[in-house]
């Protein structure tokens, strides 16, 4: 109970725009969003004091809870030479680090990771895993790829529009979609959208 007073004590003094221990710090912007509503509520001490011990309950609850974020894709391959030259220069992925075991990749806002899978004569389990990019200039992209003499098939998706579907080196599912014909079908809709709405005003 000790530690709890303490704490309590401490939340007391943040709340009223005290100095931030170190192990408060990170609920800070909780914090924060407590002293506006009780700025809001008005001078009430005894009522504040009240709800100290539930607010530190809860704001101790939320701290243990795990945070965690993607980090990126991994993919495991049998080849990490040919899968980085299917990624580097088949689709263009800048690389970020290189190596025999484990290779990253810029794809765009976001990373992709080549993990080698310790067996280049044992194909890694693919699963349903599909990796999807966009790209602006699908056609210029398809060529590139049928050079290489890489087998793309290039379909009209009821969501996406037209893309192009392959596979890289160890079987993993590309899709690749077009920006320009979603946008395309966004301005679409909205003109029928509004061709719609003036035929309604005129009736």
């Amino acid at each position: 109970m000790k530690g709890d007073d303490l704490r309590a004590e401490q939340l007391a003094t943040v709340l009223d725009g005290g100095p931030v221990p170190d192990d408060i710090d990170v609920l800070l912007p909780a914090v924060n969003r407590i002293r506006d509503v009780l700025q809001r509520l008005g001078p009430h001490p005894d009522h504040v004091a009240s709800l100290l011990p539930v607010l530190l309950e809860r704001l101790l609850a939320m701290s243990a809870r795990p945070v965690v974020e993607l980090a990126h894709p991994t993919l495991y391959v049998r080849d990490m030479d040919a899968s980085l030259t299917f990624y580097r220069d088949a689709l263009g992925l800048t690389v970020r680090e290189e190596g025999p075991w484990l290779s990253t990749l810029d794809a765009g806002g976001s990373a992709l990771a080549l993990r080698w899978n310790g067996n280049p004569r044992q194909a890694p389990n693919v699963g349903d895993m599909c990796i999807e990019f966009r790209t602006d200039e699908l056609d210029r992209v398809v060529q590139a790829l049928r050079r290489r003499a890489i087998v793309v098939d290039v379909k009209a998706d009821r969501h996406r529009g037209r893309c192009a579907e392959l596979r890289d080196p160890d079987g993993y599912a590309i899709t690749i979609f077009t920006r320009a014909d979603a946008t395309e079908r966004a301005a679409t809709r909205l003109l029928a959208s509004r061709d719609a709405t003036a035929q309604q005003s005129d009736d």
